[in-house]
């Protein structure tokens, strides 16, 4: 039976070579349920954590990510990346991301608006010069169910 997620709720992803990183679901969209916006953050965890109370899970604002992206609901629906509960004092004003850079193989760079309410809503896209990306903004793609996992495991170090 497929399982269902909200905005507010924390995923547990499990990583390639070990251990977990934990995922704030902040959007899904209306009419394509399959696309998410999360926020995911370390530290690496050495097991699935549980809420409430996962450790050194205290995401003050969405500058604490370690990767914000769109990425594809299949694998929360099928319980692979379980749904850990939802996070305590969710406000979802504060996880608002609509700004995503895109940097196409060939051509310029452009900055891609989405409503902030639904991930697959573009409203705009605007062409900039390369001296006005901001290396923070999120990338304008929608990460694969087996890429996620692979881009967080580079993104949080193996502890011994």
């Amino acid at each position: 039976m497929p399982r269902t997620c909200s905005p507010g709720d924390v995923l547990g992803i499990p990583l390639p070579s070990g251990g977990y990183a934990v995922g704030l679901i902040t959007r899904i969209s209306r009419e394509h349920r399959g696309i998410l916006l999360g926020f995911f953050f370390g530290p690496r965890r050495p097991e699935l954590p549980e809420l409430p109370g996962v450790d050194g899970f205290l995401p003050g604002t969405p500058d604490d990510a370690v990767l914000v992206a769109m990425f594809g609901g299949r694998l929360v629906r099928q319980g692979t990346w379980p749904t850990l509960g939802s996070f305590e004092g969710w406000e979802p004003q504060q996880w608002e991301v609509t700004r995503f850079l895109r940097r196409p193989s060939m051509g310029p760079p452009s900055i891609v608006t989405y409503d902030a309410n639904d991930p697959s809503v573009r409203l705009a896209e605007v062409v900039v010069h390369p001296d006005q990306i901001d290396p923070a903004m999120p990338s304008e793609s929608l990460v694969g169910w087996g890429q996620l996992p692979r881009m967080l495991d580079e993104r949080l170090p193996l502890t011994r």
